[in-house]
């Protein structure tokens, strides 16, 4: 069995897991301003950015549950990220949403030009230092059974943005777009939902909090290409993280990756000293990396994506859902044979649902984050 590592994760809140940040740098959470026309509201996107030692930069949106960002890189102050967007079945398979920012890195802010299929417009990244609040939730057509994930931020105890994406068609409302509202008074849940496209979306959800049974249940309205439809829905949450501790696993994730490239030993530290996964520990890794840093020369350890991130469970968490601390991330590490040849993949590690657990379950250990396995 494997050891619930979330209240001690809890615990760690008031002194956030050692993230690096700080201004002049790129490291830290950022939000920009999304202006929209009533009814739907304005919003306040976030991304949280790391960079690597080479000048890379990877990066975790809160709430774009649909867009992940896929690369980037800061050279002086000059700043370039790569975005790609899911079609509903998840980063690894891709999407046909591929967009860019090309700006430039001032202090605390990052200005520049965000590009997409369909428009090309300005905005202006602002750092901040008050942790935002991310929810994930999973929303099910009580007819079809097809379900969108569904991210929630708030920032000051109010909502701020939000996203949404098909885990397995596009048919339950869209394939992915922007959650723009989510209203709660008591236990009245009210929320707004749009995507862009050929047949833009807008969407409506209005339903009741059972706090006995941890559901979210009610209906739903959706006019795409002036078609209407509607039904009802059933909604549980999975947890909820906050941007301190995804500036945590992100540093987790960038150090691992740069020290297998460096073929330094100290790529080791991104274990925990108790792994356990599928009977494989720590000293089994260690013997790994030693052989791959024998064997192979120009390693190259890509950060593909990091689409989801969930540190902590909460009073609303669906006991069918709650887990340990985790991160869904796509990362792939390749390498030349000593002896000659063409690169060959060493490890590529893909989101949860579609692979393993060997570097999905985080946790805590002398003050940062570090993967310690499924326990078995």
């Amino acid at each position: 069995m494997r050891t619930h590592l979330l209240p001690l994760l809890v615990a760690l809140l008031g002194a956030p897991l050692a993230p690096a940040q700080g201004t002049g740098t790129l490291d830290g959470s950022w939000i920009t301003k999304m202006d929209f026309s009533p009814p739907i509201r304005d919003m306040y996107k976030g991304i949280v950015l790391q960079e690597r030692g080479d000048g890379r930069v990877a990066g975790y949106l809160p709430g774009s549950v649909s867009v992940w960002l896929t690369s980037g890189q800061i050279t002086g102050n000059h700043v370039y990220l790569e975005f790609l967007g899911g079609d509903g079945t998840g980063p690894s398979l891709g999407g046909p949403f591929v967009a860019s920012f090309d700006g430039t890195l001032s202090g605390n802010k990052i200005a520049g030009l965000f590009s997409d299929p369909t428009d090309t417009f300005p905005i202006t990244w602002t750092r901040i230092s008050k942790r935002a609040m991310e929810e994930s939730w999973i929303f099910t057509d009580s007819l079809t059974g097809d379900t969108n994930r569904v991210g929630r931020v708030e920032r000051k105890g109010s909502f701020a943005a939000g996203g949404f994406g098909g885990q397995n068609t596009c048919n339950f409302l869209a394939c992915g777009g922007h959650l723009n509202s989510w209203d709660i008074t008591g236990n009245s849940h009210s929320l707004m939902l749009t995507s862009s496209g050929l047949c833009p979306t807008l969407g409506y959800m209005n339903g009741t909090f059972d706090s006995a049974n941890n559901v979210l249940s009610g209906t739903w309205t959706n006019t795409t290409c002036s078609t209407t439809t509607n039904g009802s829905f059933t909604a549980l949450k999975e947890g909820l993280t906050d941007t301190s501790h995804v500036e945590a696993v992100l540093t987790l994730l960038i150090k691992f990756a740069d020290r297998l490239e460096a073929e330094s030993p100290l790529a080791i530290k991104a274990f925990s000293n108790s792994y356990l996964d599928n009977g494989v520990t720590k000293g089994d890794w260690n013997n790994i990396l030693s052989g791959w840093f024998l064997s192979y020369d120009n390693l190259s350890a890509t950060i593909e994506t990091v689409s989801k991130i969930i540190t902590m469970n909460d009073g609303e968490t669906s006991s069918s859902l709650a887990d340990d601390p985790r991160v869904d991330w796509h990362f792939k590490l390749m390498g030349t044979p000593s002896s000659g040849g063409s690169p060959v993949v060493l490890l590529e590690y893909i989101p949860f649902s579609l692979g393993g657990t060997e570097l999905f379950y985080i946790g805590p250990e002398a003050g940062k984050a570090v993967f310690v396995g499924n326990g078995q």
